[in-house]
């Protein structure tokens, strides 16, 4: 796989054809997923001759039509020095006719051709090319779309009843992608060099654009289509708009969309348009009791209908994805494609005995709070616990309950099954008895504040290794223009940081550490690689053996009994002499006397920290003594941001308990997080 982190990688691929063996045909596919891409309801063509201009010197657009009979989707190519790329595979009817097209026009072979997404009439034709020689290419998330639902949907074709639509696939058989990037992968030099450019989810959830930096001709697949073949289906709409913004930040000349003709970049500014309109006008019928009828009745967009040639009315798939989305019916995928938060033990459907909930608490809230999330469930009755008299009433006959809970809380509410907290630390949580013995599925909010986290940690390293402290001092004091640096001033550059814990926090330190040039080690339970920005990877237990190569320490571990005054005398012993520790786990992570000995010494040149053993810290400690000492008080998650991505957490688990799904991000009591 390819990452734009790995810049040699790239450019090894930028100055250099694609030569290399062709995927082994007779590879094992992998399973199918269990529900199939469906098909259009327009009528599909049994041969295609799609219309090709050239829109630049070299550079083709193929557009295919889809009505009255749908084509496929539109695809190109680009003609290089010594071979052909091919944009968008299509379906396999518009596949060959692209091939005689490039046959009638160069004699050079097809080495590539990239996928924009997994949706079937955009992947279906791979097996043309591939059978011609061809690497196919497509981010790494469309690459594992293709091999399950994609998968699933061909397969589901080849077994139609409906012999239109077996037809499409005669002739052809699946194949996915075998070259696989993640941000930018870039293929040829100089003129029409072609980078192909991941900028998050938008129409799906692997969409990937080709740009043609020197032509500025952009391929949008189908984050930007010319007319009424707009799909929300498997979109995130709020973040299609952020990607479409990249896009027009490229300033493109020639947009060439996923269907429709081409334009320029009034296309994009169109699919930001619709976009923002419709979100705009569901959550104004959301705002004011709407029910999803009742916004769709009353859609009135008349630029929309100039443009597509029909009514902005006559989408009420699209209307129903927004307002699910808006409502929180709709999961998030922020939660587990970009977060990574997966289901765990939880009580579900399949659960003997499982029944549905009728009432959960909300703890240390509002009215309107709970209004919010009532969107998402309206079936539950949802009770808003000001104080904790009022919590110690409702959770009587509570089924769940989110928010703050203590022992007290959850020995009355016996009735309980689920409890979600707002922290990603639970040690308060996993030794009362009704969790403990798994009576009710805790959930926290691991990961939900690692960009924050992770932030507050480097700009506290950052500050120690320029002298920040001293200067900010300087400012407030003594107002001196002193051009002498403090003494111990360095880059990160070079540097090796090792990170204990490679948890959502961790993850979110090494990309950071790695992007400003350091060499990044860690510790984390399974002992392996989850990463590519990390080197090595080992257990816990293996912490002193990676202390010694270390400049840079962070703790990002859980506090458990095996954690707790993790960094001791011989922690701090096997540091080399000058190295730095930064603290954003917990206090009792660190065995405070160690610490403040490390630094007497000078063995720890600084350290930076948001949590302290005790805390809060009192005024008169001797950590707050110490010039080469950072502290801020447990304030690293604090942003905006990570409030909202907490209240998508509490909706979407929300939601799960209702319907009895397993809930995301279960602690297990007995490991400790």
């Amino acid at each position: 796989m390819v990452s734009s982190t790995r810049i040699a990688i790239v450019a090894v691929l930028a100055a250099a054809p694609f030569c290399w063996p062709l995927p082994d045909p007779t590879a094992a596919h992998a399973p199918a997923a269990a529900a199939a891409v469906a098909a259009p309801t327009a009528p599909l063509a049994a041969t295609s001759r799609p219309t090709v201009r050239e829109v630049a010197p070299g550079v083709f657009f193929a557009e295919a039509s889809i009505a009255p009979v749908f084509e496929g989707a539109n695809s190109g190519f680009v003609l290089q020095d010594d071979q052909i790329v091919a944009i968008e595979a299509s379906m396999p009817v518009v596949a060959r006719a692209l091939r005689e097209e490039i046959a009638q026009r160069s004699a050079l072979p097809v080495r590539l051709v990239f996928d924009t997404h997994d949706h079937w009439d955009h992947s279906f034709g791979n097996a043309v090319h591939a059978d011609g020689g061809a690497l196919v290419a497509a981010h790494s998330r469309c690459a594992e779309l293709l091999e399950t639902r994609g998968l699933a949907a061909f397969r589901r074709i080849e077994q139609s009843t409906d012999a239109a639509e077996r037809t499409q696939l005669a002739g052809t058989r699946f194949v996915g992608a075998s070259l696989r990037f993640d941000e930018r992968l870039v293929v040829g030099s100089g003129a029409r060099r072609v980078e192909f450019l991941h900028y998050g989810r938008g129409h799906t959830r692997g969409d990937a654009v080709a740009w043609l930096p020197e032509e500025r001709v952009l391929f949008t697949g189908d984050l930007c289509v010319n007319g009424a073949h707009n799909f929300l289906g498997d979109s995130d709409s709020e973040n299609w708009i952020a990607v479409l913004d990249r896009l027009i930040a490229l300033r493109p000349r020639i947009v060439c969309p996923g269907h429709g003709a081409e334009g320029g970049p009034e296309l994009l500014l169109r699919q930001r348009r619709w976009l923002i309109d419709l979100r705009d006008a569901v959550a104004v019928g959301i705002a004011t009791g709407q029910d999803e009828g009742g916004i769709l009745s009353g859609l009135d967009l008349p630029w929309y209908q100039e443009w597509t040639g029909v009514a902005a009315s006559s989408r009420a798939e699209n209307v129903a994805h927004v307002f699910g989305e808006f409502t929180g019916r709709r999961p998030p995928l922020l939660l587990t494609e970009e977060l990574g938060l997966v289901p765990g033990p939880s009580p579900s459907r399949e659960a003997p005995g499982w029944k549905a909930p009728r009432k959960v608490l909300v703890v240390d809230s509002d009215d309107a709070l709970v209004a919010r999330l009532r969107l998402a469930v309206p079936e539950l009755e949802l009770v808003a616990a000001v104080d904790p008299a009022a919590a110690l009433a409702h959770v009587v006959d509570a089924d769940g309950l989110i928010g703050a809970c203590s022992a007290e809380l959850l020995a009355r509410g016996t009735m309980l099954r689920w409890a979600q907290v707002g922290s990603a630390g639970v040690e308060r949580y996993v030794g009362i008895p009704a969790i403990a013995q798994r009576r009710v599925a805790l959930t926290n909010a691991q990961r939900l504040y690692g960009p924050e986290i992770a932030d507050h940690a480097l700009g506290m390293m950052l500050a120690l290794m320029r002298g920040l402290p001293a200067f900010g001092e300087n400012q407030r004091g003594a107002h001196e223009w002193r051009d002498v640096a403090p003494a111990g001033m360095d880059e990160l550059r070079g540097k090796t940081v090792l990170i204990a814990g490679l948890g959502g926090i961790g993850r979110e330190i090494a990309r950071r550490a790695a992007a400003f040039g350091a060499r990044v080690i860690a510790t984390t339970p399974s002992g392996r690689g989850v990463s590519s920005e990390v080197e090595r990877v080992e257990p816990p237990d293996r912490l002193l053996e990676l202390a010694p190569l270390a400049d840079i320490v962070f703790i990002c571990v859980p506090l458990t009994p095996a954690t707790t005054r993790l960094c001791d005398e011989r922690f701090f012993a096997a540091l080399k002499p000058g190295a730095r520790l930064c603290n954003v786990a917990r206090g009792k992570c660190v065995d405070t006397a160690a610490l403040i000995a490390a630094l007497e010494s000078g063995r720890l040149a600084g350290a930076a920290l948001d949590v302290t053993d005790p805390e809060p810290l009192p005024p008169d400690h001797p950590l707050w003594r110490f010039p080469q000492v950072v502290i801020t008080p447990h304030v690293a998650a604090d942003s905006a941001s990570a409030a909202e991505r907490q209240f998508l957490l509490y909706r979407e688990n929300l939601r799960r308990f209702a319907a009895g799904e397993q809930l995301l991000s279960v602690v297990d009591p007995a490991a400790g997080y």
